[in-house]
């Protein structure tokens, strides 16, 4: 059995899953089987992000966020027939073609597709990348909520601050609609 494997259960990895899943009984004859490959064991829908960056804590706990982002794999690619691992990429040995994993050992495949999402752009703009949240993932999301709520509640913030937004995509645009929200 040969393995087409995915790295990264992103919306790239995630719809190349699903179209193979759709295929894996044609491919299962041709000897080949689907393999998803990726840290979480669920699927961030990141353009509802902004959502968990501007939700009280008393509106909803940690559960009912992530509940709004992220959706578990094993739901998503229930019905096809894709294996599921959860493990982060250690090495890839292109020449080998072994992928080896922290947890899970080493990985052998015949075809690979590289989804391993996208990387945060700074625009060159200096001491961006030190001075900034990013909002890729959950966990950055509760921190920035997490720290805007600290400047607005904290009583040696009394003054006024600015939040400035770098990045006018759709969770950029909604972040901002969002705040405004807050401020009104």
């Amino acid at each position: 059995m040969e393995n087409i494997v995915i790295l990264g259960a992103g919306f790239g990895g995630l719809r190349a899953a699903i179209k193979l899943g759709k295929k894996a009984k044609w491919l299962a004859k041709r000897g080949y089987q689907v393999i998803l490959v990726d840290r979480n064991p669920y699927h961030t829908y990141t353009p509802t992000l902004y959502e968990v960056a501007t939700t009280s804590k008393e509106t909803a706990n940690y559960l009912d966020l992530k509940r709004v982002v992220t959706y578990p794999l094993t739901e998503l690619l229930g019905g096809y027939r894709i294996q599921f691992r959860q493990d982060t990429v250690k090495n890839i040995d292109a020449r080998k073609a072994q992928i080896e994993l922290e947890r899970g050992g080493s990985l052998s495949y015949s075809h690979l597709i590289f989804a391993l999402g996208a990387k945060v752009y700074y625009f060159g703009i200096q001491g961006l990348e030190k001075k900034c949240f990013t909002l890729k993932s959950f966990t950055e999301a509760l921190i920035l909520r997490d720290a805007m709520l600290e400047k607005i509640y904290s009583a040696k913030y009394d003054r006024e601050f600015n939040i400035v937004i770098c990045g006018a995509g759709s969770t950029g645009v909604e972040l901002a609609a969002e705040l405004q929200e807050w401020f009104i």
